[in-house]
């Protein structure tokens, strides 16, 4: 493998929006994804013939940079208006939910957002990287495959590395380092973010439920605590050609704390479903066949929410070598926080490397 000017560990938004902006600034980049998808939490899963989103519900203008991708995915049909009404679930009274913010989905999976962002960069998926020790001048990143398919990749090198994994991930590779000149303080730092973790059922039914499935008045329901739930989604209402029933059921921080670990992780998620069941129907009506799912699966997030952002620049150091962190823990939660750390994290290692000056994010997202 050709040795890279910028190796980026992790392919969620944050990597991908600086990827892309370091590559137009002329330096050569290499992703690693330790998944075999991309975007991190803007994730879609295939099942039953069809597919849910099970990370980011929808896309929303959230502020400058959300605005400028909005118009662009509109006019390549990537996404469209999430049409319907969301309710909110408060003190066990289900309502519409008020001046709700306009929502976009995407049709083939929120993945695809990910996807259009990812085109042209070099990325080696299903690949974790293990070790970071600066040798003759250069970084070289040692790579584990962690999927059965992953193919074998030699370990990396790079003059300058960019992290946008999560910050205890982050901790883990770069602990050894203090070691080499690497400041202590660049550690503490990672360390003082906090996360909420969630848990996630994903469920499709039979098609002969979509018949009292589109009855249903919501599209969606946000959960006021204390619930087991955060929010449910009816992930066919983004579908319109789809007659397959799909719903993704995402729990609160506090279930998932205590059930994170659980051994029969299937069991969570029916108990997630048992729970929207009971709650979300129409006067208190149970709606009983949504704990009948022809297929069910479950999903740890250990790293769903950023509870304590740092509110920073990204963080960085040139001892021993040319490196920087950053992601949405940066600024807080959502897209627009992932994409504006991504933009940070390229102005940062431009200014580690040759002071070239990377173009506006309009060139990426506009």
């Amino acid at each position: 493998m050709p040795s890279p000017d910028i190796a980026i560990i992790g392919a969620g938004l944050t990597g991908l929006l600086c990827g892309q902006l370091l590559q137009q600034t002329g330096y050569s980049v290499v992703l690693v994804e330790k998944s075999r998808g991309l975007g991190g939490r803007v994730a879609t899963r295939r099942l039953a013939g069809t597919c849910a989103d099970h990370g980011a519900r929808c896309l929303e203008a959230q502020g400058p940079l959300t605005e400028q991708w909005l118009t662009t995915l509109l006019t390549r049909g990537i996404v469209q208006p999430w049409t319907g009404t969301p309710y909110d679930l408060i003190k066990g009274r289900l309502r519409p939910s008020v001046n709700s913010p306009a929502r976009y989905v995407a049709p083939e999976g929120m993945t695809a957002i990910a996807k259009a962002l990812s085109q042209g960069l070099e990325i080696c998926r299903g690949q974790r990287a293990i070790t970071l020790q600066p040798d003759a001048g250069l970084w070289q990143i040692g790579l584990e495959a962690i999927a059965p398919s992953a193919a074998s990749t030699p370990a990396l090198t790079a003059s300058a590395v960019a992290l946008t994994i999560p910050t205890l991930q982050a901790v883990e590779l770069l602990h050894p380092l203090v070691a080499e000149g690497m400041p202590a303080s660049l550690l503490t730092s990672l360390q003082s973010v906090d996360y909420a973790p969630c848990i996630t059922a994903i469920a499709a039914y039979d098609a002969h439920y979509y018949p009292v499935a589109a009855q249903l008045p919501w599209t969606s329901v946000a959960v006021a605590p204390p619930s087991d739930l955060l929010w449910v989604s009816l992930e066919h209402t983004k579908r319109l050609e789809s007659k397959i029933p799909a719903v993704i059921v995402q729990s609160s921080a506090a279930f998932a704390e205590a059930y994170l670990d659980a051994a029969d992780l299937k069991a969570v998620g029916q108990h997630l479903l048992h729970q929207a069941a009971q709650q979300l129907g129409p006067e208190g009506t149970p709606i009983t066949w949504l704990e009948d799912a022809q297929e069910l699966q479950t999903h740890r997030w250990r790293y769903a929410l950023v509870r304590s952002p740092l509110k920073t620049a990204p963080l960085a150091s040139a001892l021993p070598l040319p490196l920087a962190c950053s992601g949405d823990w940066s600024w807080g939660q959502g897209i627009e926080a992932a994409l504006q750390a991504g933009l940070d994290l390229a102005e940062t290692v431009d200014q580690q490397l040759r002071h070239v000056g990377v173009p506006a994010a309009t060139t990426v997202l506009g």
